[in-house]
């Protein structure tokens, strides 16, 4: 039984070794009075405004606090500490793999007086230097993109290239490049904290599993400075969230078309001996798998 449990515990240290980057993100900060001292023990709570989920944490001596393997989302911090008025501040913006720093100055009075804040705290990364774009549901789904794929949001980050080349499977997301001057392969893809990247083909911007705009809540790509927990790769660290579920019920109808009524036929279409708005590349139109098809529809709910 010893050697069983022994061979399990080197297997998950093993698994551990190797794990991905996790589709989460955290939040801390400090809670301090009104001449910056630090006030310890007060009560944080923070609630996500979507599910009502909630979770409480106490700051510590230093009056530090923090939350983290946070899911993404928009919540409210409540702040509680004797002899201080209650902070509450909504609309506060957690993006995937971002870490927020959100401080806190309370003001002498009872429990029962609140102070409450309605702006969204401004969406800047003071907590690590890593360098990079968050993209959220609104920009996913407005943003121009062929055959409604979301990996070629890649393509709008600074320091991506494309080397000319397109490696394509019918199942396969589209694109090859290089993200800061690294290889194709030099990129880790992760969809809800799993592995999604096509160890088959290798390239920077094939994922194994495809997805559309409308069930995706946020993308987040970080080029440089990332964190050991998302390693693994010295390109670009890409996280993508689905959609989760809420108290109210939420979907979306969708229909993409594409065609050449409207393009012109410039030089590179001529060369590659196409047709005006003829694809590069062909998929089979009724996978939906993301590429380059005539006619494209489906629902998310």
């Amino acid at each position: 039984m010893r050697t069983i449990a022994r061979l399990l515990a080197v297997c998950f240290g093993l698994y551990a070794a190797s794990a991905w980057g996790q589709a989460t993100t955290a939040l801390r900060g400090t809670v301090t009075d009104s001449s910056d001292s630090a006030v310890v023990g007060a009560q944080v709570s923070l609630t996500n405004i979507e599910t009502n989920a909630g979770r409480s944490t106490t700051s510590g001596t230093n009056g530090l606090y923090s939350f983290l393997e946070v899911l993404p989302g928009m919540y409210r911090v409540t702040v509680e500490a004797k002899g201080f008025k209650k902070y509450e501040q909504s609309g506060v913006t957690l993006r995937v793999d971002l870490p927020a720093t959100l401080n806190f100055q309370m003001s002498v009075g009872t429990i029962a007086e609140v102070v409450t804040v309605t702006t969204e705290a401004p969406p800047l990364n003071t907590t690590d230097a890593s360098v990079g774009q968050t993209m959220g549901a609104n920009a996913i789904e407005n943003l121009p993109l062929p055959g409604e794929n979301n990996v070629l949001l890649l393509s709008l980050q600074p320091g991506v290239a494309f080397n000319g080349e397109n490696k394509l499977q019918d199942d396969y997301d589209t694109r090859a490049g290089m993200v800061n001057g690294e290889r194709s392969d030099q990129n880790n893809i992760s969809l809800d904290g799993v592995s999604n990247n096509n160890e088959f083909l290798g390239y920077a911007f094939n994922g194994v599993l495809p997805t559309t705009p409308f069930s995706v809540d946020e993308f987040r790509v970080t080029t440089s400075n990332y964190g050991v927990s998302e390693g693994r790769s010295s390109g670009a660290q890409i996280a993508m969230v689905t959609k989760g579920g809420t108290n109210n019920f939420h979907g979306s109808l969708y229909e993409f078309n594409r065609n050449g009524v409207g393009e012109a036929n410039d030089f590179f279409v001529k060369n590659a001996q196409l047709g005006a708005g003829e694809a590069h590349d062909t998929h089979d139109g009724d996978r939906g798998s993301g590429g380059h098809a005539n006619g494209q529809y489906g629902h998310v709910v």
